[in-house]
C-alpha cells in the first residue's frame, strides 16, 4: 500500500487545491451534476454551511485546483451523493470488526465492491497546518463503485470510506440498509467530519446523532480506549 499512498498539508483549502490538481494529473476536467440537483441544493448548501463549512473551504481549494467553478463544484458534492438523486441501490454491505487485547485496539475489515477497485485503493493523510488537531489518515476506493470494465482515473474521486485520527478514533461505513432517503450529509462526509472534530467513541456518537444523514446507515466506530 505504500506506492498507493496520499499525503495533503495546509488549509481545508490549500488541500483542496491538491486534490483538484491531483484530479487533473488523472484526466478529470468536469464534475458530476445530478439532473435532480436544483431540487435539493438550496437545503443541501444551507445543512453543510451549518455542519461541516469546513468541507466548503475544501471544495473551493478543489474548484481551483481542478480548474472548474466554485459554484459546479459545491453543487456537485452536496447533491451527488444523495440517494435518490440517482436512485442507485446499494446491495452490497462491508464486514468489520473491532477487538481489544490488552492495552490496544485492533479494526479490520472487507470492502465488498468489484474486484477492480482493489487496485485504485488509496491511503491518504491530511495535516491540517492551520488546525493540526483535526488532521487524520483515511482510506478511500476512489468511488470506483460501477460495474463492469477497468476503472477510469478520469473517474477517480476521494471519498472519506473510513478513517482513524491522531487522537485514536476510527470510524468506517458498514453499509446503508437503503432505507429513509432525505436529504442530509453523505456518509463519507459524516466520518470525515466526525474525524475532524471528536476524539472518543462517545463524543462521536453525541455529534452523530445530532447530524442530518440522506439516508440510514450502518457505521462502526471505535476509540483507543476500547469504546466501540
Amino acid at each position: 500500500m505504500n506506492n498507493r499512498k496520499l499525503s495533503f498539508s495546509g488549509s481545508h483549502k490549500d488541500v483542496g487545491q491538491q486534490v483538484g490538481e491531483l484530479y487533473r494529473t488523472w484526466g478529470r476536467t468536469s464534475v458530476v451534476i445530478p439532473p435532480s440537483a436544483d431540487m435539493y441544493y438550496a437545503e443541501q448548501l444551507s445543512t453543510y454551511e451549518k455542519y461541516f463549512p469546513e468541507y466548503l473551504q475544501f471544495l473551493e481549494g478543489v474548484a481551483l485546483g481542478l480548474q472548474v467553478s466554485k459554484d459546479d463544484m459545491i453543487r456537485s458534492c452536496v447533491t451527488a451523493f444523495l440517494p435518490m438523486a440517482f436512485s442507485n441501490k446499494e446491495p452490497h454491505k462491508c464486514s468489520v470488526f473491532a477487538i481489544k487485547s490488552g492495552t490496544k485496539v485492533f479494526v479490520g475489515r472487507n470492502y465488498d465492491w468489484r474486484e477492480a477497485s482493489e487496485e485504485c485503493s488509496k491511503l491518504y493523510s491530511v495535516d491540517y497546518t492551520d488546525k493540526p488537531e483535526c488532521g487524520f489518515v483515511a482510506l478511500t476506493d476512489l468511488a470506483t463503485w460501477k460495474m463492469g470494465g477497468k476503472p477510469n482515473p478520469a473517474d477517480f474521486w476521494i471519498y472519506t470510506d473510513e478513517a482513524w485520527n491522531n487522537h485514536g478514533l476510527f470510524m468506517c461505513l458498514n453499509g446503508a440498509p437503503d432505507e429513509g432517503h432525505g436529504l442530509g450529509l453523505s456518509s463519507g462526509h459524516t466520518i470525515q467530519l466526525i474525524i475532524e472534530k471528536c476524539k472518543t467513541t462517545q463524543e462521536a456518537l453525541d455529534l452523530l446523532y445530532s447530524l442530518p444523514l440522506d439516508s440510514s446507515k450502518i457505521f462502526t466506530i471505535a476509540d483507543k480506549h476500547g469504546d466501540f
